[in-house]
């Protein structure tokens, strides 16, 4: 009897006690870096080490020597290895080697000219059309009316895709009396060397103001003598990837009426395409 009470004193004391039962188990670290892989930041090497300070294990940077937070282009490749500053390394269209943004090239597309030939002019819903006329008239002359035609040589080009077109045209004559004007810049159906023949035709006429519109511009009479630069739109693109060995032409109408302006007549004015692509991989 007395033993029991003695051990009942005992446990109330807190002499008896018994081993604990919440002591986590010891994690796993594969890498050896005293980090649990659970919490790795680099599961690859040790996130103690960090030569460039960017807070990114060396094991695991993306640009050793440079901080992989900076990306400036946010193409996921960091500034300090970046091979395009101005654009995505990861999009390369082409597959060689050069990213898109780094790989556009220019390529200028002259006015097409035969001889003494200009291939540019007009057609009208009265007036005959002669090839030999390089008149550029657009809008409303005496009793008809003027759609102007130029077009582009693309012999010899080629390209894997292109991204953008853009017209240069030089404005000659500014004949009406409103403060501005405005053309559109259309596609042309008509096979090149029936634009440039000799007619009389209303359905040419009406084939350079209708179909697929390019692009747009305002201008004004100060504007004469000077070069205009007129974005076309993704469907010239399209379209000149297309016609891309052979001619290409496109079609002006002044959409502001009564009036007329010119692009030039005898005489060589600015009148080019400027084509970004990228070539061939």
């Amino acid at each position: 009897m007395r033993v029991v009470v003695l051990l009942c004193v005992l446990a109330a004391c807190g002499e008896v006690t018994k081993p604990a039962d919440n002591v986590d188990a010891p994690c796993a670290d594969t890498d050896n870096d005293t980090v649990c892989d659970t919490a790795d930041t680099c599961a690859t090497g040790d996130d103690r080490l960090d030569g460039d300070n960017d807070t990114v294990a060396n094991a695991c940077d993306r640009c050793s020597g440079f901080d992989d937070r900076a990306d400036a282009d946010a193409d996921t490749v960091p500034n300090g290895c970046d091979n395009c500053a101005d654009g995505d390394d990861r999009i390369d269209d082409n597959m060689n080697g050069v990213p898109d943004a780094c790989d556009l090239q220019t390529r200028i597309l002259d006015l097409k000219v035969v001889g003494t030939n200009k291939w540019r002019g007009w057609h009208s819903d009265t007036a005959n059309h002669q090839s030999t006329n390089d008149y550029t008239n657009a809008g409303a002359l005496g009793t008809g009316l003027y759609n102007a035609y130029f077009v582009f040589s693309a012999a010899n080009f080629t390209a894997y895709s292109i991204k953008s077109v853009t017209l240069e045209l030089e404005l000659e004559l500014y004949q009406t009396p409103d403060p501005t004007e405005t053309l559109s810049v259309w596609d042309v159906s008509t096979p090149t060397t029936t634009l440039e023949a000799d007619a009389t035709s209303v359905p040419i006429y009406m084939d350079l103001m209708t179909g697929a519109r390019y692009g747009m511009q305002t201008f004004a009479a100060t504007q004469v003598n000077m070069v205009m630069t007129i974005p076309l739109g993704a469907q010239a693109a399209t379209d000149l990837q297309a016609a891309l060995g052979q001619d290409f032409a496109i079609g002006v109408h002044l959409d502001t009426a009564p009036a007329w302006v010119r692009f030039g007549m005898d005489e060589v004015r600015v009148q080019r395409l400027v084509v970004t692509y990228l070539a061939a991989n």
